[in-house]
This record gives structure tokens, C-alpha cells and sequence, in this order.
């Protein structure tokens, strides 16, 4: 390397420092506009932790890393409505995948919150299945979400992937 590329490397760090020194300032950098109080957003998505897939007709609740702990419905301001979604399939049309929105604290799966559908194929092509309006089927008070899986006919594959909470403000 000579001495010029040298000191062309040297420059070209000190103005890339600089400008991450700029982009860094913390509270004595420049303020932006004024924002909202934090209820201007439509939607909110809480994601369960992957998904789970079973060939028992027995439910089969996920795993305690993909629940939704220290859900409340009360502390999110005007939500009007909260649906549940999920992608979800089976590996035999002849079979349903059922997936249940489970309350873990209670040890009780929320009412209308019961998704089927005897979608097959390629799980790519499976669709989204939604729920109704969950809003009043959930209790007042803190609990932890999971989901359970099952299907309809032993032996047949019923698979969930990445189920959704869907909250939306008037």
C-alpha cells in the first residue's frame, strides 16, 4: 500500500467517524417535529414466536417462549377491536388444522377464537385465517397467550406459522 492510499484511507475514516459523530448526539441534537401521544397508530401486531406444527387430534399448546406474556387489553388506549390471524394448513384436504388462541393463566381457550381450515399443498400457498372480534372474549386482566394446534384426523400433519394479534383503534 503506498503512502497516498495510506492517507486516503486515514481521511475516509476520519469524515466516516465524523459523520456518525454528527448522526450521535443524543439530546443535544436537533428536534424534530412534535409527535403524538402514542394513539395515532390504526394497528398493532403482536406475533407469537414462530409457529408448531402436530398429527395428534389431541390440542397441543405451543411453547412457553412463543407466548404473549403480560397481555392486557386494557393497556392499549381505544383499541375497538382484537382479531386473531394465522397461516396456517394441513398436509391432507380430507383433515382440518385447528388452531385455538389459549389463555395459559386460566388454562381456558378463548371463546370464538378457533381458527380452521382444510387448506393443503405447499405451505407458501396456505391462507390466512382470521378470526372475529375477540375484544370482549378476553378478560380484564393481565394473562399470558399461547396457541394450541391440532387436527381433526390422527395421523394427518396440521401445521401453524407465526400466528398474529391483531389490535386496531377506532
Amino acid at each position: 500500500m503506498t503512502q497516498m492510499t495510506k492517507v486516503c484511507l486515514i481521511a475516509v475514516s476520519v469524515s466516516c467517524l465524523a459523520i456518525i459523530a454528527l448522526a450521535c448526539n443524543g439530546s443535544d441534537g436537533p428536534t424534530g417535529p412534535p409527535g403524538n401521544d402514542g394513539t395515532s397508530d390504526k394497528q398493532i401486531r403482536l406475533t407469537f414466536n414462530g409457529g408448531y406444527s402436530t398429527t395428534d387430534t389431541v390440542a397441543t399448546l405451543c411453547y412457553s417462549q412463543q407466548y404473549i406474556t403480560r397481555f392486557s387489553k386494557s393497556n392499549y388506549v381505544n383499541v375497538d377491536s382484537i382479531v386473531f390471524g394465522a397461516n396456517m394448513g394441513t398436509s391432507s384436504s380430507s383433515s382440518n388444522c385447528i388452531v385455538e388462541l389459549y389463555d395459559v393463566t386460566d388454562s381456558v381457550v378463548i371463546a370464538g377464537g378457533t381458527l380452521i381450515t382444510n387448506a393443503s399443498g405447499f405451505f407458501g400457498d396456505w391462507p390466512w385465517i382470521y378470526s372475529n372480534n375477540l375484544l370482549n372474549s378476553l378478560p380484564d386482566k393481565e394473562i399470558s397467550l399461547g396457541f394450541r394446534i391440532r387436527s381433526s384426523q390422527q395421523g394427518v400433519g396440521a401445521q401453524v406459522n407465526t400466528p398474529i394479534l391483531f389490535l386496531y383503534r377506532k
